[in-house]
């Protein structure tokens, strides 16, 4: 996977693993993964790389609760990001009050 040689991946604790691990080393890519419970740590662990993806998925919960978004009615890719962004939109709005 060229496409991920010199960033980070952010994930969970699922992708503790060690095959994961090499693949991510194997592309020249760095880690943010948090350890499992008993194993011991793979690579650095960034609580602030972290955090962000926490946020990130709070987003994504917030604006599932519109049904094109969720369910993926439109079958086209460009309709899906608009309907995201318009979702991010109003997200946005209610956080403004």
């Amino acid at each position: 996977m060229p496409v991920l040689r010199g960033k980070r991946a952010v994930g969970d604790k699922s992708f503790a693993g060690r095959p994961f691990q090499r693949q991510l080393r194997a592309c020249a890519a760095r880690s943010c993964i948090p350890p499992k419970r008993g194993l011991r740590p793979s690579g650095s662990f960034h609580q602030s790389y972290y955090r962000q993806r926490h946020h990130l998925k709070n987003f994504f919960c917030r604006i599932k609760r519109f049904p094109g978004i969720s369910t993926r009615y439109d079958k086209l890719a460009l309709t899906l990001l608009a309907f995201v962004q318009f979702g991010a939109v109003l997200d946005w709005l209610s956080h403004q009050v």
